[in-house]
């Protein structure tokens, strides 16, 4: 393994398809706990079942991703996004957006 991210949470918008997909099933198979976020839920919890299914760790977050909630975050630390996911994986250490 080229490089190891267990014990990380990755954070990755856009994850259900496409180059987010690949990042989410990347960053679960170097060890990160990942959070699938894209607009619809069954999308994303179809990654989130290909993770596991190889032995990762991951949970699905529909949520639409603006400038505006990330810069709502970033001063409160509070995000509803990040405050949905905190409990089950704990602080994002990794966020890419697809």
């Amino acid at each position: 393994m080229m490089f190891d991210l267990t014990g990380k949470v990755a954070v990755v918008t856009g994850g259900s398809r496409g180059i987010g997909r690949s990042i989410c099933e990347q960053m679960a198979a170097h060890g990160a706990k990942v959070i699938v976020s894209s607009r619809k839920l069954p999308a994303c919890e179809e990654v989130v079942k290909g993770i596991k299914a190889k032995g990762g760790e991951a949970t699905a977050v529909a949520a639409s991703i603006s400038a505006r909630l990330i810069s709502a975050w970033r001063s409160s630390r509070r995000g509803s996004f990040f405050s949905t996911t905190s409990p089950f994986l704990g602080r994002p250490r990794l966020r890419f957006g697809g």
